[in-house]
């Protein structure tokens, strides 16, 4: 262990065990503090402790409150008797929520998106979904519209949108760019960033395979984005594609300028602007001025996404980065097997980096 620096899970127990609960029932299990720093780690993100951490006599006094707070429970000082109590909290308690369908213009195009809002006296944070490739806005399996109930219960809002072409948008899919979907992008920011009931200094992204390929562009131009979330993202895009759609569909489209393809879950048809925007998308360099916190999350088994999780972090100038791979994973976490536990560990994990990050 670094010299000065306080592992203070044994601490975490006992608060724990006069509080009547458990690690897990905070979502957290590692904190540090650091001697004579005000400044502490949980889960490997910083935060103001506001009373720095001193040694005496051999022994080292640490903020009760903090580690206290940070695991959920209440701390009360009585003034009088000078008796301190650490109350547990009780059933974990959940946000009310409210959804509503919105329309946002760009391009001259309607896209249709949902606006999850919690109910609460104070500005949300929010997060942007942006959708990956053939898909729509709730996402296979529904991992967005479920990732968006998991934000929503803990404060947090979210704008999910279906790209131009895509769901319930306006707009023809075979017109479809990375440049497109990057205005989109872009409309869907300045629609949250309009929002009264949103903290616009505290917006997040997350994009999923191609979405994450538009989100490193986006906050690339962004320099505002807080947090940022990748699933299964490629880092090189047109080599993905032509692995994805195979050399032939890229020669049709650029001899037809126009193609039909069988993804296997639906046929979608492409013009050859897509094709060549995919020679002009480079995500790793898209994201080496980002200086926020990053997620990355890869299922091992995929190489779209395991291929190039850690060069998103190595690439970026990312404050705090972390990368979660999932042993046995595809590139959608499994999500559409009757074996939900790893859909549900990506979104645990990411609900609670959303939360912590934001």
């Amino acid at each position: 262990m670094r010299k000065g620096v306080l592992s203070v899970l044994m601490v975490i127990g006992l608060v724990l065990a006069l509080a009547g609960t458990v690690v897990a029932a905070s979502g957290i299990s590692t904190l540090q503090l650091i001697v004579g720093s005000p400044v502490a780690f949980v889960n490997g993100v910083p935060k103001w402790i506001g009373g720095a951490p001193y040694q005496k006599g051999g022994e080292v006094f640490v903020p009760l409150s903090f580690i206290a707070e940070n695991l959920g429970a209440k701390v009360r000082c009585d003034n009088n008797s000078h008796l301190i109590t650490v109350q547990s909290p009780g059933p974990e308690m959940t946000m009310p929520y409210s959804e509503e369908k919105v329309t946002i213009e760009s391009n001259g195009v309607n896209l249709a998106a949902t606006l999850a809002l919690p109910v609460r006296n104070s500005l949300s944070p929010a997060v942007l979904m942006l959708h990956g490739f053939g898909s729509s806005r709730d996402e296979v399996g529904n991992f967005y519209s479920r990732l968006a109930k998991n934000l929503a219960e803990v404060g947090i809002a979210s704008l999910r949108l279906d790209f131009a072409g895509s769901g319930e948008s306006g707009g023809d899919i075979a017109d479809m760019t990375i440049q497109s979907q990057l205005m989109d992008a872009k409309a869907a920011m300045a629609y949250l960033r309009g929002r009264v009931q949103l903290d616009t200094e505290r917006i997040g992204v997350i994009g999923f395979s191609l979405g994450g390929v538009i989100a490193s562009a986006l906050v690339a131009s962004d320099p505002v984005v807080r947090c940022l979330a990748l699933w299964s993202t490629p880092g090189d895009t047109r080599g993905t594609f032509v692995e994805e759609l195979s050399q032939a569909n890229f020669d049709k489209a650029a001899k037809e300028g126009i193609v039909t393809i069988d993804l296997g879950w639906r046929m979608i048809t492409l013009k050859q602007g897509f094709f060549e925007s995919l020679g002009a998308s480079f995500p790793l360099k898209d994201i080496s001025s980002y200086e926020g916190a990053m997620l990355v999350v890869a299922g091992s088994d995929d190489p779209v996404g395991n291929d190039w999780a850690r060069q998103f972090i190595a690439s970026s100038q990312c404050n705090f980065g972390e990368v979660m791979i999932l042993s046995g994973g595809d590139h959608i976490y499994n999500v559409l097997t009757d074996d939900q536990g790893m859909a549900e560990a990506v979104l645990q994990r990411t609900t609670q980096w959303f939360s912590h990050t934001l």
